[in-house]
């Protein structure tokens, strides 16, 4: 299986150093740096793109057009947006919730500690939020539920319409900053 990254600036990609290595050997050959048969040491783009026909893959592209890099049989379109921005404000995260409630939706947020994760979800549950926290992700979320979570995510989303929200907790309460290492004086006698 063959996974592409924004399959037409692949395709561009490709082709620009393709041409670059082209440019590069053409110049080692004039000058007698390299033999002519190490000229087709690089693959073209169109070798590339028959070799890739032979696999099965999947493009993902967040524009419509995938570019040509591999033929498509099914596309599906995900339907996404940034999540919301809490600014610190606990108050404005129980809104929202409120808000997911009342529709229905289903919750996940993200948390890059246990224990803050697992305070978050008491704290949500004691505002009356039916939030909890689990690490097994074989839990199906009810609609209208807050599963708590660990995990890494710098930003949450929402897929539209599907009424699934993940929330990090970078949007809640901002993104932590590592704090800078001061630098230590040498106070020793110099020689």
């Amino acid at each position: 299986m063959v996974y592409i990254d924004e399959g037409r600036h692949t395709e561009e990609a490709a082709k620009q150093i393709e041409l670059e290595f082209q440019d590069s050997m053409k110049h080692r050959l004039e000058h007698g740096l390299i033999l002519p048969k190490q000229m087709e040491l690089l693959s073209t783009v169109t070798n590339l793109k028959f070799k890739l026909q032979t696999f099965q893959g999947v493009v993902l592209s967040t524009l419509d057009a995938p570019g040509k890099m591999v033929p498509t049989q099914e596309t599906y379109h995900i339907d996404m947006q940034q999540g919301a921005s809490f600014n610190g404000s606990f108050e404005l995260l129980l809104k929202e919730l409120s808000v997911y409630k009342k529709k229905h939706e289903r919750v996940l947020l993200v948390s890059p500690s246990r224990t803050r994760g697992k305070r978050l979800a008491e704290d949500l549950f004691d505002k009356d939020i039916p939030a909890f926290y689990s690490e097994s992700y074989d839990h199906e979320i009810q609609p209208g539920e807050v599963m708590v979570t660990y995990g890494q995510l710098r930003r949450g989303f929402e897929f539209s319409g599907s009424g699934f929200v993940i929330i990090s907790e970078g949007d809640i309460f901002g993104q932590r900053r590592k704090k800078k290492r001061r630098k230590v004086k040498y106070e020793g006698e110099h020689i």
